[in-house]
C-alpha cells in the first residue's frame, strides 16, 4: 500500500448517516453544496475529510465506523492537501483532504434500493459481502461501475422531479 499526496480536488463517494451527519456523528447535518474544513495536519483515519474515488470502498469505509442500517450514498469533492491512500491490489481505497464539498445526494431509500439491486439486500453490511467475494479486479470494477451508474441514473431523476 503507497500513500500519494495530491494538490488538486478530487471527486469521489461518501456515506452519510440517514441524518446528514457523518458516520461518527460529532459535527451537525451536511447540507447540499456545502463546504466545510479541518485545521491541523491532514492524515489519513484521524484528521481530515475523507472520501473513496469509488462507490463500493465508501460503502464499506462506512460500515467501519457507522452503527445503523440507513445511509445516504453521497458524491462529494475534497480539496486542499489531498492525501489518498492507494492499495496496489484493489487501486484507490480512501482519500482525505482539509475540505470537502457535498455537491448531491441520494434518500436512505433511493440508496437502500440501489443496494438490492446490487447485492439482493438493501445494506451495506451485504454491500461488504459481495465486495469480499468477488476474487477478480476485473469483477470488483464491474460491480462498482453499476453502483455508480445506478446512482448517477437515480439523481438525475431527483433533479427532472426538482424541475418540475
Amino acid at each position: 500500500m503507497t500513500t500519494e499526496t495530491k494538490p488538486k480536488s478530487v471527486l469521489g463517494w461518501h456515506f452519510l448517516r440517514n441524518d446528514m451527519r457523518s458516520a461518527r456523528g460529532h459535527e451537525g447535518p451536511w447540507q447540499i453544496g456545502e463546504k466545510r474544513s479541518v485545521l491541523g495536519l491532514i492524515c489519513i483515519c484521524f484528521n481530515g475529510y475523507h472520501m473513496s474515488r469509488r462507490a463500493v470502498d465508501a460503502g464499506c469505509w462506512y460500515r467501519t465506523v457507522a452503527s445503523d442500517e440507513a445511509a445516504v450514498l453521497c458524491r462529494v469533492r475534497i480539496l486542499d492537501d489531498i492525501i489518498e491512500e492507494r492499495n496496489e491490489d484493489v487501486g484507490y481505497g480512501k482519500s482525505v483532504g482539509r475540505t470537502r464539498q457535498l455537491l448531491w445526494c441520494l434518500s436512505p431509500e433511493e440508496t437502500t434500493s440501489i443496494l438490492c439491486t446490487l447485492c439482493g439486500e438493501g445494506t451495506l453490511d451485504r454491500l461488504i459481502d459481495c465486495v469480499d467475494k468477488v476474487t477478480k479486479q476485473s469483477a470488483l470494477v464491474a460491480l462498482n461501475a453499476k453502483f455508480e451508474c445506478l446512482a448517477h441514473e437515480a439523481h438525475r431523476k431527483q433533479d427532472k422531479k426538482a424541475k418540475r
